[in-house]
C-alpha cells in the first residue's frame, strides 16, 4: 500500500505571529488532505550580519534531500540571506519534486501562491473617504512588481476612481516596504516638494510607523494635519503615537492554499478548503478616529503560552541540564521539563552516530546526509514513553517519525553548536495546529549546550578539573554581572565595557550569558528595566517620562514602545490598572 503523502515546509523563525498563522494553515489543510507535514525550522531569519551558530542552521534544509518528501512549501520571503537563498533555491531544484512558494516574486523553477490584499486595501481606503471625508489622499505602495505591492496600488487607485476623486502620478508611488522610503516621502512633504494632503496611505505598518515618526519631527501632526494608515498588522499597532489604523493581515488561509495546491499538482484532485476567520480593520487615533479603544485581554492560547514563557524564565532547566554527564540523565531530566512548553503533544531527540561514539576520540560532526540517526527521546503529553533505537539513515527521518494511524505534523530543528552538528529535535501538537512559542528557542539551546557539555566531558578528560574550573569562575562572574543589571537596570552599560569586566571576547560573552541564563544580556537588561518601570508606575507619583528617565531610557517613545511589548499596555494603562485593582480590594 502507497504511503501517506509528506510535505516538506522550509520555513523560519515560526514563532514569528505571522509566519505561525501560515503554518496554522498548512498543518490544518494537511490534515484534511490525509498528508504528513515535516516543517524544516531554522529558528532565525539569517538577517547579516549571521554569526556562525544561526548560520548552520541551514543545515535542516539539507533534508529536502529526502527521497520520503513528495513536494516541498517554501516560505522563501523570510529567509533574509541571498546566499541561503540561492543555495535553498538550488537544493530544490535538485530534488526534482514539485514546490509551491508563498508571496514571491514569480519564479522560473517554483510555483507560488499570493494573499490577495486588493478587498482589505480598498476597505482601508473607503474608511478614509466615507469615515473621515478626505479627498486628497496619498498612496505608498510596496516594492514595484511585487504582486502585493501592485495589488494594494490597485485597490487605491480604483477606489478613487470610484468615488470621482483626483489624483495624478504624484498621489502615489513605490516603495521598499521599510524606512527609506517614507523617511523621503515625509521630507518631500515638509520641504513643500509636494502638496499636503489630508491623508496617506502606507502598504505596511513599517512605512507607516516610520512615516508618522518623520512627519513629527518635521511639526507636522498626524492626525490632525494628515492622517496615515498602514496594512498588515505584524506590529503592535498601540506602539505608535497615535496608535496605528492598520489592517491585520492573517497568514492562514495563504498557508491552506499553499498546501492544497501542492496536493493538487501531485495527486490531480481537488481538496476540501480550511477556512479562517476573515480579516479585519484595526482602527486606531491616526486616521482621526476620535474614539478608540484597545481590547488589551489575551486569547486563551497567548495567555497559556506567556504563563509557560514566564515559569520557563523562572525555572532551573539550564541549571538541571547543564549538570548532566550522560545522554541518558539528560533525557530523564528534560522529560520533567517539557511541561515549560505550552500545548506539545510529543517530543522526541534524535542524536547521530557520531556523536554517540565520538567519548575520548576526534570525530567529525559535521552535518552529513549519510550519517545514520539512533532516537534517544519519545515522549507524548499523556506520559507514554517508547523508543526505536535502531539506527537509521538522516535521509530517512520524515519517514521514520510518521505515524501510522493518522496524519502528523512535526518541527524539525537541528542540535549543534556551531557547524558541529549533533542531531535533531522533533516537536509534534498531535491533532492541533500549533506552532512553537520563543521559549522553544532557549529549550534548543539548553539541550545543544548541554549536548556540547557531555561531549566536553566525554573526550576531554584528563583536563575536566581545569575545564570545570575555568567554567566555574566564568559562571561566578557573570552571576555577578546579572546581580549588578538586577540591581541597578538604568546603568548606560554596552558589550565591550561588560567583556573586558570579565576577560572574554564579545562573542563569547554574549553565547555563554544566553547559554547560562537563557535570554541575551540585553534582554535580561530590559526585562530588569520594565520590573523597576511597574514598581515605580505602582509606588510613586513620577510621572511616565521620569520614570523612563529613573529606568535607563533616554527616550521617551522608545521606554513606552519596550513597555508596550514586555506588559501589553501602556505605562499610564499599567499604572491604571495596578490603582484600579488596589481600590477596589
Amino acid at each position: 500500500m502507497k504511503k501517506r503523502l509528506t510535505f516538506g515546509v522550509i520555513a523560519s523563525e515560526c514563532s514569528r505571529e505571522y509566519t505561525s498563522q501560515v503554518l496554522s494553515g498548512m498543518i490544518e489543510q494537511a490534515f484534511i488532505c490525509g498528508c504528513d507535514l515535516i516543517i524544516m525550522s531554522a529558528m532565525n531569519n539569517f538577517q547579516p550580519p549571521l554569526h556562525i551558530q544561526k548560520q548552520y542552521e541551514a543545515d535542516i534544509y539539507k533534508l529536502a534531500l529526502s527521497d520520503s518528501f513528495d513536494g516541498f512549501v517554501y516560505d522563501r520571503n523570510y529567509i533574509y540571506n541571498d546566499d541561503i537563498v540561492k543555495e535553498t533555491d538550488k537544493l530544490l531544484r535538485s530534488t526534482n519534486k514539485p514546490v509551491i512558494t508563498l508571496d514571491s516574486l514569480p519564479q522560473k523553477y517554483f510555483g507560488n501562491v499570493i494573499s490577495h490584499d486588493y478587498d482589505a486595501f480598498a476597505r482601508l481606503a473607503e474608511h478614509l473617504i466615507n469615515d473621515h471625508g478626505f479627498r486628497k489622499i496619498y498612496c505608498l505602495t510596496g516594492t514595484k512588481g511585487y504582486i502585493p505591492s501592485e495589488e494594494r496600488l490597485a485597490a487605491y487607485l480604483d477606489t478613487m476612481k470610484k468615488y470621482r476623486l483626483h489624483y495624478d502620478s504624484t498621489y502615489y508611488g513605490y516603495g521598499d516596504f521599510w524606512k527609506d522610503s517614507p523617511v523621503r516621502l515625509a521630507k518631500m512633504i515638509i520641504d513643500h516638494k509636494l502638496d499636503t494632503p489630508e491623508a496617506i496611505m502606507c502598504a505596511n505598518d513599517v512605512m507607516a510607523e516610520a512615516l508618522i515618526e518623520a512627519l513629527q519631527k518635521g511639526g507636522i501632526r498626524v492626525p490632525e494635519d494628515i492622517a496615515v494608515t498602514g496594512y498588515d498588522g505584524y506590529t503592535d499597532n498601540t506602539a505608535t503615537d497615535p496608535w496605528l489604523t492598520t489592517h491585520r493581515k492573517n497568514g492562514f488561509d495563504l498557508g491552506a492554499e499553499a498546501v492544497r495546491k501542492l496536493y493538487g499538482s501531485i495527486t490531480g484532485k481537488n481538496c476540501r478548503r480550511v477556512y479562517n476567520k476573515p480579516d479585519d480593520l484595526i482602527i486606531g487615533g491616526s486616521c482621526g478616529c476620535s474614539c478608540v479603544t484597545k481590547n488589551t485581554s489575551l486569547p486563551r492560547d497567548r495567555k497559556m503560552k506567556k504563563i509557560c514563557e514566564e515559569r520557563f524564565r523562572q525555572s532551573n532547566m539550564l541549571f538541571d541540564v547543564m549538570h548532566c554527564t550522560t545522554v541518558p540523565e539528560l533525557v530523564i531530566t528534560l522529560s520533567g521539563n517539557l511541561y515549560l512548553l505550552y500545548g506539545w503533544r510529543r517530543f522526541r531527540i534524535f542524536l547521530t552516530e557520531p556523536y554517540l561514539r565520538m567519548a575520548g576520540k576526534s570525530t567529525s560532526l559535521r552535518y552529513d546526509p549519510s550519517v545514520s540517526l539512533k532516537e534517544m527521546m519519545w515522549c507524548d503529553a499523556a506520559g507514554n514513553e517508547r523508543l526505536d533505537t535502531t539506527a537509521f539513515p538522516l535521509w530517512y527521518l520524515p519517514e521514520h517519525i510518521s505515524d501510522a494511524r493518522f496524519p502528523a505534523a512535526y518541527y524539525v530543528t537541528p542540535l549543534h553548536i556551531n557547524e558541529n552538528f549533533y542531531g535533531i529535535a522533533a516537536l509534534s501538537y498531535g491533532k492541533r495546529s500549533g506552532t512553537y512559542p520563543d521559549n522553544y528557542i532557549s529549550f534548543i539551546n539548553y539541550i545543544t549546550a548541554a549536548l556540547e557539555q557531555i561531549a566536553v566531558r566525554s573526550s576531554s578528560k584528563r583536563s575536566k578539573d581545569s575545564v570545570s574550573s575555568d567554567s566555574t569562575r566564568l559562571y561566578e562572574m557573570l552571576c555577578d554581572l546579572r546581580k549588578n543589571m538586577h540591581d541597578f537596570p538604568e546603568k548606560d552599560r554596552n558589550i565591550d565595557s561588560m567583556s573586558e569586566s570579565v576577560n572574554v571576547s564579545r562573542s563569547y560573552l554574549q553565547r555563554m550569558y544566553k547559554s547560562y541564563f537563557g535570554k541575551s544580556i540585553f534582554e535580561e537588561l530590559i526585562y530588569y528595566r520594565m520590573e523597576k518601570a511597574k514598581k515605580l508606575l505602582a509606588q510613586t507619583k513620577s510621572s511616565v517620562s521620569e520614570i523612563a528617565e529613573l529606568c535607563g531610557y533616554a527616550s521617551y517613545n522608545h521606554f513606552v514602545r519596550q513597555f508596550r511589548q514586555s506588559e501589553d499596555l501602556t505605562p499610564t494603562e499599567y499604572r491604571k490598572k495596578v490603582r484600579g485593582s488596589r481600590n477596589s480590594k
